[in-house]
């Protein structure tokens, strides 16, 4: 092969792992766990995105799906969830939330967003893994991305998890001021 080819190819590959360096760079992002207080206080987000609350109450009465009100407060506003979404959580205390958040990675290919962990009240981190729900929230516009359901396969041979269907587990007037992402 000719000296110049070969030198041009050598540019060319080296260019290319250079591209493929700097995308591999923008596309990454890393969560970072939020503090939460006893007060649903989300502490960590960055204030141009923030504050965040997560407002929950409990009603012992309706169980086994004690949470009776799931707000979450980002920056002046409010994601009120339906009845039909809180009604799956068997979150016993917000002392079982866990909050975590990515806002270092390219917005266009991501949404910075918090993901927002319901454990199960039976859930124990020393016996199996995360049973529960999570929330994956837009954190720009308060927007629910999606919902996923945590839990044992059967016979507990690991966990599985599944995407909420939010439109077959509401009703169309549960969910028309409920600001959510449909699936496309």
């Amino acid at each position: 092969m000719d000296k110049r080819v070969v030198m041009l190819m050598n540019r060319l590959m080296a260019a290319l792992a250079l591209v493929f360096f700097i995308s591999s760079k923008a596309c990454a992002h890393k969560d970072v766990i939020l503090p939460i207080n006893e007060h649903g206080v989300i502490s960590g987000i960055p204030p141009a995105l923030g504050p965040g609350q997560l407002e929950m109450e409990f009603s012992w009465f309706q169980l086994p799906t004690p949470v009776s009100k799931l707000v979450l407060h980002l920056g002046g506003k409010p994601l009120v969830f339906p009845k039909c979404l809180t009604r799956l959580l068997n979150t016993d205390a917000l002392s079982k939330v866990e909050v975590s958040g990515s806002w270092f990675h390219d917005e266009a290919v991501l949404p910075y967003y918090l993901n927002i962990h319901f454990q199960d009240g039976t859930y124990d981190p020393y016996v199996s893994t995360f049973i529960g729900y999570s929330t994956l929230i837009n954190l720009r516009t308060n927007t629910l991305l999606r919902m996923t359901e945590y839990s044992l396969q059967k016979g507990h041979k690991g966990d599985q998890q599944r995407d909420v269907d939010l439109e077959s587990q509401c009703s169309p007037e549960e969910l028309a001021n409920f600001s959510y992402q449909p699936e496309s």
